[in-house]
C-alpha cells in the first residue's frame, strides 16, 4: 500500500520483487512517473485488485498491465487514459471490474471494451435519469 507515499523508490520496487507473488492488492494511486513503475515491476502473479486512480498513467503504462494475469479489479479513474488502451484492457483474460470516470476514455471506447469483454462490469461515472412514467398510478 503506497498511499502515504508521495514517490516509489528503487528499493521499494526491490522489496516488491521480493515478495511479488504474495501481492494481491497493489495501491498505486497518486502516484507520479506511474508508466515507469508499471515497466519495472514484476510479474505479480496473484494480483487481482490494481488502483492506479489518479496517478499519472497513460496508454504507454497500460501496456504494462498484461504481464498481470489475474487482475480483476481495476481503478483507472481521474486518469489520462484514453480509448488508446482500451484494447489492452480487453484482453486482460480475469479483469471482471473496471473504473473509468473522468478519464480520456469516450463512450465510444467503453463500447469497444464491452464488446471485447462483455461479462466486464465498467464503472464510468455516466448514467441516465429518466423521467417517471405519470401516466402509471
Amino acid at each position: 500500500n503506497f498511499v502515504n507515499v508521495k514517490n516509489i523508490t528503487p528499493d521499494m520496487i526491490d522489496e516488491i520483487k521480493k515478495i511479488g507473488n504474495s501481492i494481491y492488492e497493489l495501491k498505486l494511486n497518486g502516484q507520479n512517473t506511474v508508466d515507469d513503475l508499471l515497466a519495472s515491476l514484476p510479474t505479480l502473479g496473484n494480483l487481482k485488485k490494481l488502483n492506479l486512480s489518479g496517478s499519472s498513467v497513460s496508454d504507454k503504462g497500460i501496456l504494462h498491465l498484461r504481464k498481470f494475469t489475474a487482475l480483476e479489479q481495476l481503478y483507472l479513474y481521474e486518469t489520462n487514459i484514453t480509448d488508446a488502451s482500451m484494447e489492452v484492457l480487453g484482453k486482460l483474460n480475469k479483469l471482471r471490474k473496471i473504473y473509468l470516470w473522468h478519464t480520456g476514455v469516450t463512450p465510444e471506447g467503453i463500447q469497444m471494451l464491452r464488446k471485447m469483454k462483455s461479462d466486464l462490469e465498467v464503472e464510468s461515472g455516466s448514467f441516465t435519469l429518466q423521467q417517471p412514467d405519470s401516466t402509471k398510478k
